[in-house]
């Protein structure tokens, strides 16, 4: 038995019926079990003494509503959702398991989830249509809904043959001595009882129970009876108990037409079952797939031939008994095999089908694998399936958060983890739409990453994530995070977003654009559930300005050391001692101030950057390409060139003055060179204080011309140590995944 034995039991309609008569029975052995269990149902149909839910206003799923006033429905249910979910939390908070008896249940189920209760999903019927079964295995995958079928024809029917996560279980009903019968109450489970009921004499011929419906088949039921309506027939004893919907009656003189077959009907009894035990053959003509009629077993343990529709549960069910199965909506197919069954009894056929429930579908058999299956439903630990939005993609050729992206697929892949996980991929930046990287699942979205493409980009992934079912997201940045709020009220995935840098106080925002920026940041903040700051600047501001708290987590640089030969050639022209800059070209990574500093010396400056894109670095270089001791080279993106620029250079020139830790900053301390950086808490922080610090051109310039050799080897030294303990992708990786698995 589980720890947590409160369960709430949740129903949308009380009746003597179908999967209402399945709720009373389940609820019964449950808290025989010794489940404390409570139940809800939206409408009662019942008397007083035979209720077994207390009513509540419930969000319930009404088809035949939604079809012809969607609106209405549709803001009944969401106004129910807001009452039930008060519900849960007001007066059943400690009933940690919800069990939801039928598809119209779904909402509750979906609530129920959002505020972090287990939940089981218990389907009864077929589905409505391809759109509704499309829904559902959507709510499935987003919730991690768990779910029980009656049968695996209906399981197909839902299109969830391939889900894990729904399991196929039979029903099963007490046997006859067990139930109402002449006053004969709780003696408990006894064969010979049982067959000493069975033995009184079969009192009707054919016997019809059930809904009064055209779904039910009951008009096919009486077109054939009419076919059976003749001399040779006199006498032959039908027996019909039901009741219509709520609101609907008979017509007058329905059975009056009748000349030779004796017609009783006994309208809605609550002892309706029993009556099978009296009856040679029972009737199921449904024109839908039923998908496990309670009136099937009723009859099986009653010892009846049956005959029954070919549709549905029906043929699971009815497999090795003595039946015979037709096509639904066939009057004179179904009437031909009365005649054929009432004159074709032989001997041992009711016993067969008596033994069919006895080894099948008995109270205690349905008890033992309900209690199982449900069990295993309460407690089984959810795939953990992670998703990483944010970046062009991967393997990584852009960026900062790509290379991170590339590296945590490494490593997942390196120590095999546990989880599923899915990287989206900008298509439009994509060469060859790969399926997979290492051990990473791809999804393309057809939008570009970067600019103002980046919102819809991020937004779509985080929907797209979220609808694939992953239970785990890791944000890169903050251009979706407006999106957040709804898949916060629509997910129960756990959210974990890296804000990057403080992006709204760049200068190159304009006013809109950081006004954006900063209602984003705070989006992030607000509605995920962890934060990462790469810097404990960053983790400060978040601090200070939100009041919430952040896990700092910096980035790895080991990567761009690795697996490269010492005898990477230099581009050609490069000279063999030179400083080495590399960044964005953009005034708040001091390019203006670097160039100037190094045009004051005759100490050569390679300088690497995206000059050609802003009106900035095209007016810098226009300003410098006379600068016999400045080589302004554009971006270099080839790994071998890349490489030997770091490794062969005497000092690196780091000029950010914004974002935290900055990957390029980490990946050269990697290089075991001298760094001299811009004088800022962010920079300060990642080098804890050992590099050396400008905040000028004449600072920088005097920082050049007085680096001694010990200095320089003090400030290798010290780098190469921080980078080898702090920045390496194994413990980064370690870091993410720790934070993933424990949230």
């Amino acid at each position: 038995m589980l720890d947590d034995q409160s369960i709430l039991f949740i129903d949308c309609v009380s009746d003597l019926y179908g999967s209402s008569r399945i709720a009373r029975i389940i609820i019964s052995f449950m808290q025989k079990a010794g489940y404390d269990v409570e139940a809800l149902v939206a409408v009662e149909h019942n008397e007083p003494a035979l209720r077994y839910a207390q009513q509540a206003e419930l969000p319930i799923l009404v088809m035949r509503e939604f079809r012809s006033k969607p609106f209405k429905s549709l803001a009944k249910v969401v106004a129910n959702s807001v009452h039930f979910a008060k519900l849960l939390r007001k007066c059943y908070p400690r009933h940690h398991i919800i069990y939801c008896n039928s598809f119209a249940t779904l909402p509750a189920a979906i609530i129920a989830r959002m505020m972090r209760r287990h939940c089981i999903l218990h389907l009864h019927e077929s589905a409505p249509t391809p759109v509704v079964a499309l829904l559902l295995r959507a709510t499935i995958r987003v919730f991690d809904l768990k779910i029980i079928v009656v049968s695996q024809a209906i399981k197909t029917a839902w299109g969830l043959a391939n889900t894990p996560q729904a399991e196929v279980l039979h029903n099963g009903i007490p046997d006859l001595d067990e139930i109402h019968i002449e006053n004969d109450r709780g003696r408990g489970a006894d064969t010979k009882a049982a067959t000493a009921i069975l033995e009184r004499g079969r009192k009707w011929d054919i016997a019809y129970v059930g809904r009064l419906t055209q779904k039910k088949g009951f008009y096919t039921f009486l077109n054939a009876l009419r076919s059976l309506d003749s001399p040779e027939r006199k006498g032959t004893k039908v027996l019909i108990i039901g009741g219509c919907l709520p609101g609907v009656s008979l017509p007058k003189g329905l059975f009056s037409d009748f000349s030779h077959l004796h017609i009783e009907y006994l309208g809605e009894r609550a002892d309706a079952a029993t009556f099978f035990a009296q009856s040679k053959v029972a009737c199921i003509p449904s024109l839908f797939a039923d998908p496990f009629p309670t009136t099937g077993l009723e009859a099986l343990r009653a010892g009846c031939l049956i005959i029954a529709s070919k549709t549905g549960g029906l043929p699971e069910m009815l497999q090795e008994t003595a039946s015979i199965l037709v096509e639904p909506d066939n009057a004179q197919e179904l009437a031909n095999a009365l005649i054929s069954m009432l004159a074709d009894q032989q001997e041992g056929q009711s016993r067969q089908n008596r033994m069919q429930y006895e080894s099948r579908f008995t109270l205690e058999r349905f008890q033992q694998r309900f209690l199982t299956v449900f069990e295993q439903q309460s407690t089984t630990v959810p795939v953990l399936k992670i998703a990483l939005l944010g970046t062009v993609g991967v393997p990584g050729r852009y960026g900062g958060f790509e290379t991170l992206a590339e590296n945590l697929v490494l490593y997942h892949a390196r120590i095999r983890h546990r989880a599923i996980l899915t990287v989206w991929c900008s298509s439009k930046e994509s060469r060859d739409r790969a399926e997979r990287f290492e051990s990473a699942r791809l999804r393309y979205i057809g939008l570009r990453a970067n600019g103002i493409q980046s919102i819809p980009y991020d937004i779509l992934s985080l929907l797209g994530a979220v609808f694939s079912g992953h239970n785990r997201i890791v944000l890169l940045g903050i251009s979706g995070a407006l999106a957040l709020p709804l898949i916060r009220l629509i997910s129960r995935a756990r959210i974990v977003t890296n804000i990057d840098g403080i992006e709204w106080k760049r200068e190159k925002w304009n006013g809109l654009a950081r006004a954006f920026l900063k209602i984003s940041e705070w989006a992030a903040i607000r509605f995920s559930h962890h934060i990462i700051a790469d810097n404990q600047a960053i983790a400060h501001h978040i601090k200070e300005a939100y009041g919430s708290d952040s896990e700092i987590i910096a980035y790895g640089g080991d990567h761009a050391v690795a697996k490269m030969a010492a005898s990477c050639r230099l581009p050609d022209g490069v000279p063999n001692t030179y400083a080495l800059a590399l960044c964005r070209i953009e005034p708040e990574n001091n390019v203006h101030m670097i160039l100037k500093a190094f045009a004051s010396l005759d100490k050569p400056l390679v300088f690497v950057g995206n000059w050609k894109n802003t009106a900035y670095g095209r007016k810098l270089k226009a300003q410098y390409k006379d600068s016999e001791n400045l080589y302004l080279l554009d971006p270099v993106y080839e790994p071998e060139g890349l490489y030997a620029l770091r490794a062969k250079a005497s000092a690196y020139i780091h000029g950010h003055s914004a974002g935290g830790t900055n990957p390029s900053l980490v990946e050269m301390m990697h290089f075991g060179i001298a760094i001299l950086a811009f004088d800022c808490t962010f920079n300060r922080l990642t080098t804890e204080n050992a590099a050396g610090y400008f905040k000028n051109s004449e600072e920088l310039s005097a920082l050049i011309y007085n680096l001694s050799p010990q200095k320089d080897v003090e400030i290798r030294e010290a780098m190469l140590d921080i980078a080898q303990r702090r920045y390496r992708w194994d413990h980064i990786g370690k870091q993410y995944f720790e934070l993933l698995d424990r949230i």
